[in-house]
């Protein structure tokens, strides 16, 4: 029953992994992340842990990441779909969700916008 217990607390708590920023910056590198290139990729940080929400997307659990820049920005809460180092959806894919800001790269302003809420986050100062 304990080992039980810790194995679910790890689950839960398992935000915040190495690996995770490289994830987030390769899914704004895709196509559905908006195609940013490499220059702006650099400027994009996770500033804190992602941690699981309640949600799911299909059968997999959705994080709530936050995000910044380096620009003077506020923290993104933008959620993502991680699944052995890679994000498989995120952002504005997942901007129904509550919890979830819908962020992606705009190639023609050089900026992250949020697709809901029509601001723009500049990358560098």
């Amino acid at each position: 029953m304990l080992v039980g217990g810790v194995a679910l607390a790890f689950f839960v708590l398992r935000g915040g992994e190495a690996g995770d920023e490289e994830a987030i910056r390769a899914w704004f590198a895709t196509r559905a992340g908006g195609g940013a290139p490499e220059n702006a990729l650099r400027s994009i940080h996770l500033e804190e842990p992602c941690l699981f929400t309640d949600a799911t997307s299909g059968s997999r659990p959705v994080m709530r990441c936050g995000l910044t820049t380096d620009a003077p920005t506020p923290v993104l809460h933008t959620c993502f779909v991680l699944e052995h180092g890679t994000a498989v959806r995120g952002g504005w894919q997942l901007a129904k969700l509550d919890a979830c800001n819908g962020i992606r790269y705009d190639r023609r302003t050089g900026t992250l916008v949020d697709v809901v809420a029509k601001q723009y986050y500049r990358l560098t100062e």
